[in-house]
């Protein structure tokens, strides 16, 4: 195995340096996009070519510790927060990146932090001055677990030995409370539409689509009409969403139901009227990084919420539309689906409000005043002395 400096001559005139790296049996090139002009002797030119050799130096020492399977000790110092950001640069929404990295370097009280520098003490002490702060203990998992993930990610690609977070004795680690979610009945859902006077129509008509479809803000407000489509199953044609959730980066397929249709047509009539857009909800769009039109929203709904006299948010309606279709008998496999979870048990905290509905309504049983039954009386035969045969009188006489 071997790494080689070559150059190439530029038809200006300069010098371009690329690598010839011999491997396996194979050879391949690596263009270092380092150019050089001029006179070669000159200081420019000196510093050009030896930026090109530390390249080819650095490239081959990881090639030896790839073939070795030697710990690399060059990236035992790479700054944790560059590659936090590097590693998360795909996704759509970096706010959490954004939170976590504020975090780290709030507590480490330097913007740079070595990954040699993170071990199971530098965790516990992390996780401990987040509980401090007076930070939900969900919170605090969140964090935790978020910070846990890139740093599986890094000793993936080498940069360290082992995640530190899996030394934590699991006695030691934050738990995540699950509490029971709140959800709207349909007599609330009706309650609220009847005073939704005053309400912006499409912050109206998002909330209710929600409540029949599971979407978060963050897909609804950025749904597409395109994103609506028709699939036909065993020859019968539905409408469906496709889309890629904000959250989670996974496609959801989610069948429509009547409701959601209803609230889909009431809007096509409304957007007739309004200036054409790509989206179904425009007045509620905004770009990743601004917040006007949700907190926009966010106080028309308390408002809302204040005149129909019901406590809800956006959010609820998530809840409402997982929980109705658990009690309609919908297994948890599809809800969990449908919702566009990734575990499971991420479903199973609306789960557990069916159950409690369920004793609920076994408490809510009317109580009937069942009165003991007035034991039978058994008629008693008066007994009667047996009349003496004839037989036994005769032989008396």
């Amino acid at each position: 195995m071997s790494v080689i400096l070559r150059e190439k001559q530029l038809k200006e005139g300069g010098i371009s340096f690329y690598l010839e790296i011999n491997q396996d049996k194979k050879r391949k090139y690596k263009f270092l996009n380092i150019y050089a002009y001029g006179n070669r002797r000159s200081e420019e030119f000196k510093e050009k070519k030896q930026l090109a050799i530390e390249a080819r130096d650095a490239l081959q020492y990881e090639l030896s510790v790839k073939k070795h399977k030697l710990v690399n000790e060059n990236k035992k110092d790479i700054d944790f927060i560059t590659f936090l950001y590097e590693s998360s640069s795909h996704l759509r929404s970096k706010k959490s990146i954004k939170h976590l990295a504020n975090r780290i370097t709030k507590f480490a009280g330097a913007e740079y932090v070595p990954m040699s520098d993170i071990t199971k003490e530098f965790l516990l002490s992390f996780q401990d001055a987040l509980k401090k702060e007076g930070l939900h203990s969900n919170t605090v998992y969140g964090l935790s677990h978020r910070f846990s993930t890139f740093i599986t990610r890094a000793v993936e690609l080498g940069y360290m030995d082992f995640n530190p977070f899996h030394k934590i004795p699991k006695a030691m680690r934050i738990k995540m409370r699950r509490h029971t979610p709140r959800y709207l009945t349909e007599e609330q859902i009706l309650q609220i539409n009847k005073h939704s006077g005053g309400v912006h129509p499409q912050v109206r008509l998002a909330f209710l689509f929600s409540c029949f479809s599971g979407l978060r803000w963050g897909d609804v407000s950025r749904l597409l009409w395109e994103d609506i489509i028709t699939q036909k199953i065993d020859k019968t044609t539905y409408k469906q969403v496709r889309m890629k959730q904000m959250k989670t980066e996974f496609y959801v397929y989610l069948p429509l139901s009547g409701a959601a249709l209803q609230i889909l047509e009431e809007r096509k009539k409304d957007a007739e009227n309004e200036f054409p857009s790509r989206y179904v909800f425009p007045h509620l769009y905004e770009p990743e990084d601004q917040k006007s039109r949700y907190n926009y929203a966010y106080w028309q709904i308390v408002n809302w919420s204040k005149k129909a006299n019901i406590y809800f948010r956006f959010h609820l309606s998530r809840h409402t539309f997982a929980t109705t279709l658990l009690s309609a008998g919908t297994d948890i496999y599809t809800v969990s689906k449908m919702l566009g979870h990734t575990e499971i048990k991420n479903t199973q905290i609306y789960a557990n409000v069916v159950d409690r509905k369920k004793v609920d309504a076994a408490s809510n049983f009317p109580a009937l005043s069942l009165d003991k039954p007035e034991p039978i009386k058994k008629e008693i035969k008066q007994k009667t002395k047996p009349k003496p045969d004839k037989k036994s009188k005769k032989q008396s006489k």
